[in-house]
């Protein structure tokens, strides 16, 4: 099975609940970083998928698996020098304790030692600090980041937005003690509402900051047409049939009516009497970034969204579309396509409908308010593919990685992946 997880912590037998929830917190920093890159690897391991380095007044001899398909090691920890270490010297020590339990555990499974003494040294190349960034295009020379920084005492997320080279924006935006598990979902993406106010928001769409930016007003109202000029165009949604294949995959993308039919909902602008879109189609077929299509609604069949009937002109956009087994997969090829320049979304895939289950959509990238029981089927990433992007490199980046379980980079006319 796949190795996912690695952390350092206290036994519980031996210290206290405050001790090792101090711990635990104070080392997340460095196992994030390190696990983080131990995921890329796609390592798989015999009979765990967590790796637990435990400190302890008496380690054990071997180093067993134990409940959760966690590979326990056990290692001496020196409670003195931690508690009068200050927060510099904690650096050394808690790559002392990692360094001396994934030593042991190569002892008595196959890890991947040397990639993780690897990570472990550019860590401290890096000066011990662990951050990454997203960025995101908002409008005409208008970019944000949200930058995330994991320390021994916080995760800090702060929002910097840039028009022209000028920052207009550095604000903090959200600060949570240093555990994944308590900023995850917190924040999910960056936007613009209501025409000029920069919003981040959860992972359940839901905003936990919002700033009117005072730009001009050009930044947003006004796209240039695919046909070349410029034209005051409209936000709107349109729908496109999707395949017959598709219609029984159990995802929220896919909007199915009494009559049998099936859409994928896609956003738009409104150029004239036509419709440019906008949005990345994760299903649908024929249709791409920028493509000019004819759309009227279908009153009489109860659907008042414009349904796409013509494609009056293609842009010279593609689709690249990957199936994935499972999310970590999922998230590998994000990493991949957003390391060439794309900027991927996924959604779900579970056997049957999904009509009884909340996917709230965050941005362009949907996640799970639960995950709990849910079946699923398969992860799906898409992206839009620019003109003159290097479909071939991209292609042999992606399409072998175990777990991908097709590939589809077509223009506008492929075949289904």
């Amino acid at each position: 099975m796949l190795l996912k997880h690695l952390s350092l912590d206290l036994n519980n037998d031996e210290y206290s609940e405050e001790e090792t929830t101090r711990f635990g917190f104070q080392t997340r920093y460095l196992t994030h970083f390190v696990e983080r890159r131990m995921r890329r690897l796609r390592f798989h391991a015999d009979g765990f998928n967590q790796l637990l380095i435990e400190g302890r007044r008496y380690p054990l001899d071997g180093c067993p698996i134990v409940p959760d398909k966690t590979a326990l090691s056990t290692v001496v920890f020196d409670a003195a020098r931690y508690q009068t270490a200050n927060e510099e010297s904690r650096h050394s020590l808690f790559l002392q304790i990692l360094a001396d339990g994934i030593e042991k555990a190569a002892r008595s499974f196959t890890i991947p030692l040397h990639e993780l003494k690897t990570a472990m040294e550019g860590f401290v190349e890096g000066g011990y600090v662990n951050k990454w960034t997203t960025k995101r295009k908002l409008g005409s020379g208008l970019y944000a980041w949200l930058d995330c920084l994991l320390d021994q005492s916080r995760f800090l997320l702060t929002l910097r937005v840039e028009l022209r080279g000028s920052i207009i924006v550095e604000d903090d935006v959200l600060e949570t003690l240093p555990d994944d598990l308590l900023f995850h979902g917190e924040f999910a993406d960056v936007r613009i509402d209501e025409g000029s106010y920069v919003v981040v928001v959860d992972s359940s769409g839901d905003p936990i900051y919002s700033r009117r930016l005072d730009v001009p007003s050009e930044t947003f109202a006004r796209r240039k047409s695919p046909r070349g000029g410029s034209k005051q165009s409209s936000d709107a949604s349109i729908l496109v049939p999707v395949p017959d294949e598709d219609r029984s995959t159990g995802a929220v993308e896919i909007e199915r009516h009494a009559d049998g039919r099936a859409f994928e909902r896609l956003s738009a602008q409104r150029v004239g009497a036509h419709y440019a879109v906008t949005g990345t189609p994760l299903y649908a077929r024929g249709i791409a970034r920028q493509d000019v299509v004819e759309a009227e609604p279908d009153r009489d069949g109860g659907i008042p969204v414009p349904i796409v009937t013509n494609r009056t002109q293609r842009s010279k956009y593609g689709v690249v579309r990957v199936r994935c087994d499972s999310e970590e997969v999922a998230w590998q090829v994000i990493g991949l396509l957003e390391e060439r320049g794309l900027e991927p979304g996924f959604t779900v895939e579970r056997p049957g409908f999904a009509e009884d289950i909340d996917w709230p959509k965050t941005g362009h990238v949907r996640f799970p308010t639960k995950a709990g029981d849910i079946e699923i089927a398969a992860w799906r990433v898409a992206a839009d593919l620019p003109p003159k992007s290097r479909r071939g490199h991209i292609r042999e980046a992606v399409k072998d990685l175990d777990g991908v379980l097709g590939y589809d980079d077509s223009c506008a006319e492929g075949t289904d992946i």
